[in-house]
């Protein structure tokens, strides 16, 4: 299984593809936020060799329409809510301060 993240924005998204391992397989795909964009998007999707799930956050209502467009075709999507990714990206910084923290005791 792959695992599609996709940052949403107005005009353009960006994409990047990873395997269950963390392994980057496509680092970035810009596609339109159209109809066109959405295809180049499941173009790439297509040519795994396994089946992919997608991931998002719910930037304004720019991710609506490919929202819609993913699932009209049958794929799964996750819905991140801005405020806990905000988060996320805070999180690894606070490990390593915790772990140089400890390797210092």
């Amino acid at each position: 299984m792959y695992i599609v993240g996709i940052d949403i924005a107005k005009r353009f998204h960006e994409a990047a593809i990873i395997d269950k391992a963390g392994k980057v397989i496509v680092k970035r795909i810009r596609f339109a936020n159209s109809h066109a964009g959405f295809l180049k998007l499941m173009d790439a999707v297509r040519k795994l060799d396994a089946p992919a799930e997608f991931g998002m956050e719910a930037t304004g209502h720019y991710w609506l329409p490919l929202y819609a467009h993913l699932r009209q075709a049958g794929q799964t999507v996750h819905v991140i809510n801005p405020l806990q990714s905000d988060a996320l990206r805070v999180y690894p910084s606070d490990q390593e301060r915790h772990l140089r923290r400890a390797n210092r005791r």
